[in-house]
């Protein structure tokens, strides 16, 4: 099913929605916390000219349904092999954005084999890696939703900001075993605090760390032209070798 800007859109039995366009080497699009694929509007209109994007809803996030298992990083890694299975990518790149980082870097350790590279946008290793008065933001906004968690929608609301008080859950050590090409981007001004990200960079064996000059955490919207160059220059290499 094709719609105006050319994209199609599923939902499979594993209950992720994504929406296809373009030719090419597959590009997955992962997006963060309480949001959904639409985030990537910038990077889809850029990359759908040279790469097969699929920008896709993780479980619970926009038009995918939560289904009946709590969320964890893992799980929602999970779900994107098993969409690669569905759609017989035997390898892709990868574009995560925060808990989509997350998610990224949890499966460069889970099917490495199934990456060529990944560029992998303000990801944290473990909730304290945020600012601590993002933190508590957090923190207040759970507490507050908490009591009313018989309602469905808050219930999975709770849901989503419980995944960022108690995760990810990212050893630095195992990221060593890291050997794909990173690509590891923050803001200036991100909510993940640097020095987290400078450790993340420097635990990676094959990866660069770029920082874009005044981002905040939502750079690849906020100054997607810039972004995208970056990001179309690291695949670019990488399909040349």
């Amino acid at each position: 099913m094709n719609n105006q800007d050319d994209r199609s859109s599923q939902v499979l039995p594993l209950q992720l929605h994504y929406s296809e366009t373009g030719e090419g080497y597959p590009l997955l699009l992962l997006h963060g916390n309480r949001q959904n694929s639409d985030f990537f509007e910038y990077q889809i209109h850029h990359f759908k000219k040279h790469f097969r994007t699929i920008a896709i809803d993780s479980r619970g996030h926009g038009h995918s349904p939560f289904g009946h298992t709590a969320l964890s990083i893992p799980l929602l890694a999970s779900d994107i092999l098993h969409l690669m299975n569905r759609l017989s990518l035997s390898t892709a790149f990868v574009i995560g954005f925060s808990d989509g980082a997350n998610i990224a870097i949890n499966l460069s350790l889970m099917a490495p084999e199934r990456f060529r590279g990944m560029a992998v946008s303000s990801p944290n290793l473990h909730p304290a890696g945020l600012k601590i008065s993002y933190r508590i933001m957090i923190r207040l906004a759970y507490l507050l939703v908490r009591p009313f968690v018989f309602i469905p929608r808050l219930y999975r609301y709770s849901q989503l900001l419980h995944l960022m008080l108690e995760e990810p859950d990212i050893t630095r050590k195992s990221l060593a075993c890291i050997n794909l090409p990173i690509l590891i981007m923050a803001g200036e001004h991100d909510i993940i605090q640097e020095s987290h990200i400078r450790m993340i960079a420097d635990a990676i064996p094959n990866s660069k760390l770029v920082v874009i000059p005044g981002g905040g955490h939502a750079y690849l919207r906020n100054k997607h032209e810039e972004s995208n160059l970056i990001l179309s220059s690291f695949f670019k290499n990488l399909l040349e070798r």
